[in-house]
């Protein structure tokens, strides 16, 4: 099970596909799976390239440093520049 509360735990959901997610937490309660993400956005840090949650939608980051503000690309290819607290780790559950 990958939810057992320890850094390592969080690291091993950052690192692991949506697919192996899904299949991880297809028995998990809505408030188990708010549990997890919660825990996720923790120990995530932004970075280049990466994929991010934006209010729902998979997004991908452009530029991030040390400000709160962080440019993003969404699916429908738009640029915008948000704050680090809107986004949270892409995860795909």
């Amino acid at each position: 099970m990958i939810l057992q509360g320890s850094r390592l735990n969080t690291k091993i959901v950052l690192e692991a596909d949506s697919y192996e997610l899904r299949k991880e937490v297809k028995d998990y309660t809505p408030q188990k799976i708010a549990h997890l993400k919660e825990a996720a956005n923790v120990a995530w840090k932004p970075g280049l390239n990466r994929d991010a949650d934006y209010k729902g939608e998979r997004v991908e980051i452009l530029e991030a440093g040390q400000s709160r503000s962080i440019k993003i690309r969404t699916a429908s290819g738009t640029t915008q520049v948000i704050k680090r607290g809107n986004l949270q780790p892409w995860l795909g559950i």
